[in-house]
């Protein structure tokens, strides 16, 4: 269609027809002509993007909280695109001050394209009820390692429906805690195939999103891969199941010694021989430094606000090439430590050695 009869056309039957686009291609219909592109600024196209991307984002407080700070035009823009990492990366400058209320994670999973979980974390889950009022507070948070649990296998949590919201019942029996529910999963297939296969069908069909929002200056980022990084099977028994994924962020030189450190979200899970389905135990985020040591809670705050003005791309092969650099420089790190270490032991051996010669020297 010749874009001068565009103008001829209803207003809202180009809108029903751009609803139909996805948000990269909306935003290339955008920049074809003026009347694409006064249509596509429609908020709604934008706000029904987001709620069939982050299923999270439809409930009521966060529908508002997010049309408050920007809109769902400019939440798509800053959490669809990935972070992508480069061997000499652009350090922003984090704010001086930043408490963990300022934010909140929207986090959804899916399985084959199907979301099964959602779930939005107002601050930093466990900071509220261990504050109970002490002053001290900060203190706490600040000086122990940094980490945000959204689930936990543990006695006495609260039991999740199979679309993975809040059923109101309390558990009880350790075994019997179930987060969120995998499409079943059947068990010949596992025993014929093998670990590895099962391993690559998770790292096919699973898929993860966290999209971190500062509520204050309204920048929002996705600290996931999306895909996972990792997928091979966890301690203690070969039924459970380890799947990473995250993101590589600059870094600072005032806040650690090295160029950059890795968000890594930790998603384990269990195989039920006796339901034939896979249960989530664990969704968690921290932040790992080059020598996988982890961060304390006032590095990780300060991290996580200097990913929201991070480099991205809307490029998977782009982040996952970024990713492998940044795993080979990890890996030379490690292998240059070690080399090290190994070279001043083998001086202080040496030392001792020469020490002990001395002295019976002297004695005789």
């Amino acid at each position: 269609m010749a874009k001068e009869h565009l103008g001829h056309l209803n207003q809202d039957l180009l809108a029903e027809i751009l609803s139909r686009l996805d948000g990269p291609n909306l935003a290339a219909a955008a920049c074809s002509c003026s009347d694409l592109r006064r249509v596509a600024k429609e908020e709604r196209l934008w706000v029904d993007l987001c709620h069939e991307t982050w299923p999270s984002t439809k409930e009521k407080t966060t529908h508002n909280l997010i049309s408050s700070l920007g809109g769902f035009t400019k939440f798509y823009a800053d959490s669809y695109p990935l972070l992508v990492y480069r061997k000499d990366p652009k350090v922003p400058r984090a704010a001086s001050h930043v408490s963990p209320s300022d934010f909140v994670s929207f986090i959804d999973v899916y399985y084959k394209k199907k979301c099964i979980f959602s779930k939005v974390l107002h601050g930093i889950s466990g900071t509220d009820d261990s504050c109970d009022g002490n002053e001290n507070f900060d203190w706490w948070f600040l000086d122990c390692p940094f980490r945000i649990d959204v689930l936990n296998y543990q006695r006495g949590s609260t039991a999740l429906d199979d679309d993975g919201f809040d059923d109101g019942q309390d558990v009880q029996d350790h075994d019997e805690v179930t987060m969120a529910s995998l499409p079943s999963i059947p068990m010949v297939e596992k025993k014929q195939r093998g670990n590895s296969k099962f391993c690559r069908k998770l790292g096919k069909n699973v898929r993860l999103s966290w999209v971190l929002l500062n509520t204050k200056t309204g920048k929002a980022v996705n600290l996931s891969s999306w895909k996972p990084i990792l997928v091979q099977r966890h301690w203690p028994s070969e039924s459970d199941f380890l799947m990473r994924f995250g993101c590589v962020v600059p870094v600072e030189e005032q806040l650690l010694p090295c160029t950059s450190a890795e968000c890594v979200i930790s998603v384990r899970c269990r195989l039920l021989e006796r339901e034939g389905c896979l249960r989530w135990t664990e969704i968690s985020m921290y932040v790992e430094d080059m020598e996988g040591a982890h961060v304390s809670g006032r590095t990780g705050i300060m991290l996580l606000e200097g990913a929201l003005g991070c480099e991205r791309s809307r490029h998977n092969w782009e982040v996952e090439m970024g990713y492998g650099e940044y795993m080979r420089e990890k890996r030379e790190m490690v292998q240059k430590k070690m080399k090290n270490e190994g070279f001043a032991d083998m001086l202080c051996l040496f030392s001792g050695i020469a020490l002990l010669g001395s002295l019976c020297f002297l004695v005789l």
